[in-house]
């Protein structure tokens, strides 16, 4: 199977968490130019990592094996809001930590629902985000202020505890 990690990535990826299914194997993870560029990772000519790489490294670092699924919502309720896909985790050493997919081609102004259960969004967290903005470039790690995040286009944001 072929995961797609621009914003469709994570969906399919969530979903074979789902499945139970914990681990995928990438199969270009570099290969010269006529043979499928478009899945490799790394940049034929330098050895660098690419958008793509950039985009799986923080899923890599954040989340793992014995991570839970908990249930997650964008908008109101009732009413998701569809530039959205979240999904909330608690890892396996019992940090919580939201995955936000911004799914569309504009920036995007989330508010974060403040609240005092354990998995609950707090005031000292940070996000860090790979989007169309940060390219091969490493993901942008900012502080959250006032109780919203700023989400990139295309951006793939994981908040987590300062």
């Amino acid at each position: 199977m072929r995961l797609d990690l621009r914003g469709r990535g994570f969906r399919q990826a969530q979903r074979l968490v789902e499945l139970g299914i914990d681990l995928v194997g990438i199969a270009e993870f570099m290969d010269y130019p006529t043979m499928i560029p478009g899945v490799t990772l790394v940049d034929w000519e330098t050895g660098a990592p690419n958008a793509r790489y950039r985009a799986l490294d923080p899923l890599m670092r954040h989340f793992g094996a014995g991570d839970t699924m908990v249930s997650t919502g964008t908008g109101v309720p009732g009413i998701p809001d569809p530039r959205l896909h979240a999904q909330a985790f608690i890892t396996k050493a019992g940090t919580p930590k939201p995955l936000i997919v911004n799914k569309t081609g504009k920036t995007v102004t989330v508010a974060l629902e403040q609240t005092n259960e354990p998995t609950g969004v707090t005031d000292e967290l940070r996000i860090e985000q790979v989007s169309a903005r940060t390219g091969a470039g490493r993901a942008v790690s900012t502080t959250v202020n006032e109780g919203h995040i700023v989400l990139d286009p295309y951006a793939t944001a994981v908040l987590s505890p300062m």
